[in-house]
């Protein structure tokens, strides 16, 4: 009888660890003197980067920081003539205005993941959780309270061989287990430069342009083809501005970009499955307004990077025995792996209805929206993961009370939950889960002028794995009857493939004896040169 293994080689990638942590930092910023002074602090933004992170025994650091926006109303006295009137009034005349603060708050963070090490990979990120701020009474000094959540996870790559398959001319019994498996994604980066003009009509124009926002209208379309993917959707673009005539004002401009960009993967196939994400970078804008165009001249790179995660099965030989006469002995040793269960992604709109603080102004217009969520709990039910959480809503607007008009802000902690299923293949009871969020859009309409109609786009990701331990057959032989009266010493020339514990098998003997035989050898571990000679001793029972 003839006996092959078939072994399948896999790079994987397993998660060692995460863990999250929150830092509160304190900064304070300078409005320039060529800017007016604060009248009243309307919205204070941090935008954090990470400038590197390293991985070290059982922890990551990271370090960064991040950028401050301080969006206020100045207030201005001018004069206004009223109809009728032989003197002109000295009125206070309120602007919006912004002022900009680049690295403004350096950060630093140590996650502590047991299991984690130098030579491992890691996703490390930085969100802002929340912003709180004071105005001193220079009214040009702002106390700004940052507060940081870092989160990371650590992965670990590394190749397994296992035996998949057993081809033997004889009657060969064999058990097998089938675990699916999560491969090292592929990546790929892509970018387009694109330029439009966002067209303005009879509106008026810019004459300061304080905060504008370009992001995908709607999900991404990921094409994949042999090797490559296209990726496809629409921009939409918000713009944050102040003019002569309405002061400040907001503009919206729906699919008014299309993309098409390219990503090179290689090895990809068209049966893979791939998501996308998109940055924007570069951002500039001109005001034009000349006999052929008026509007807003902009310019943006768009950054996209596919990764490409597709789960596989493979089967993994347990155990194997002869179910004839030959008698066949197989070698195992325990293998951990990591079970990808099952993953999913989703697109949730949370909606909800929100009144006006007590105290709050009422609303004239909405200036600016945006929210922050998180994730809060995630738990089993049954086939399906339940994710339960909520979004912070931001609200900046022009308010009016009676005849008085104010540039004003105001926000909903937690204001906005969310709760969904999602189903899952394979989900049950006791997994490892993890769940992101993020915030796609914002959306919020007036119902009077003291309530509103909130709907914020998200998506979530859902991922589920468990560990299992398999004894995995790492090589098997058939071994002859035992000679009653074998030599006491047996040379054989090695053959590609041959292992000391092969050896020590057909010859009914075991490995010490044939280290012990041969001084070349330093351990089971030496490598063995095919057509070379190698001296099997007798079995005596000692090694």
């Amino acid at each position: 009888m003839s006996l092959r293994l078939e072994k399948q080689s896999l790079r994987v990638e397993t998660v060692v660890g995460d863990n999250t942590a929150q830092s509160v930092l304190e900064c304070t910023v300078v409005i320039p003197s060529d800017k007016p002074e604060i009248g009243r602090a309307l919205r204070v933004s941090a935008l954090p980067t990470i400038s590197s992170y390293d991985i070290s025994e059982g922890q990551i650091s990271i370090e960064g920081y991040a950028d401050i926006d301080v969006l206020y109303a100045s207030f201005t006295e001018v004069e206004s003539v009223h109809e009728g009137d032989a003197e002109p009034e000295l009125v206070m005349e309120e602007r919006l205005e912004k002022a900009s603060f680049a690295n403004a708050v350096p950060f630093a963070s140590v996650l502590n993941i047991p299991g984690a090490g130098p030579d491992m990979k890691a996703q490390v990120r930085v969100d802002v959780a929340g912003v709180g701020f004071d105005v001193q009474e220079d009214q040009r000094t702002v106390d700004v309270d940052l507060i940081l959540e870092f989160s990371g996870v650590v992965k670990e790559e590394c190749d397994l061989q296992l035996v998949s398959r057993v081809i033997s001319s004889g009657a060969v019994q064999v058990e097998q287990e089938s675990v699916r498996v999560r491969a090292v994604p592929v990546v790929g980066k892509g970018q387009e430069h694109v330029q439009t003009l966002l067209a303005f009509g009879g509106r008026d124009l810019p004459d300061q342009i304080l905060h504008l926002t370009l992001q995908p209208a709607g999900s991404l379309v990921v094409r994949l083809s042999e090797g490559a993917a296209e990726v496809s959707g629409n921009l939409d673009c918000t713009i944050l501005y102040t003019g002569k005539e309405v002061g400040a004002a907001r503009a919206e401009f729906t699919e008014v970009i299309p993309l098409s960009i390219q990503v090179h993967l290689p090895g990809v196939g068209t049966q893979d499955r791939a998501t996308a994400q998109m940055e924007i970078d570069d951002i500039s804008w001109q005001v034009v307004d000349n006999d052929t165009a008026r509007g807003v001249a902009l310019e943006a790179v768009v950054l996209t990077t596919v990764t490409v995660d597709s789960p596989q099965m493979i089967d993994v030989v347990t155990a194997m025995e002869s179910a004839d006469e030959t008698t066949v002995v197989a070698r195992t040793a325990p293998v951990w792996i990591q079970e990808a269960v099952g993953e999913a992604q989703t697109h949730y709109t949370a909606t909800t209805t929100l009144e006006l603080p007590d105290g709050a102004i009422p609303i004239e217009r909405v200036l600016l929206a945006d929210a922050r969520a998180r994730v809060e709990d995630v738990h089993v039910l049954g086939d399906k993961v339940a994710v339960e959480g909520a979004a912070t809503l931001n609200l900046m607007y022009v308010g009016r009370n009676e005849d008085t008009t104010s540039l004003t802000s105001t926000a909903w902690p937690a204001g906005v939950p969310f709760e969904l299923e999602i189903a899952v293949p394979g989900a049950e009871p006791g997994l490892e889960r993890r769940a992101q969020v993020q915030v796609d859009k914002v959306e919020v309409d007036l119902i009077n002028r003291e309530t509103i109609d909130v709907s914020i786009d998200l998506t979530i990701q859902v991922d589920l794995t468990r560990e299992v331990e398999l004894d995995g057959v790492l090589e098997a032989v058939e071994v002859p009857a035992p000679d009653p009266n074998p030599p006491t010493y047996t040379f054989v020339v090695l053959q590609p493939g041959d292992t000391l514990w092969q050896l020590a098998q057909k010859y009914h003997t075991d490995v010490p004896a044939i280290i012990q035989a041969n001084q070349w050898l330093e351990s089971e571990d030496t490598e063995l040169t095919p057509g070379r000679k190698l001296c099997i001793p007798r079995f005596t029972g000692a090694a």
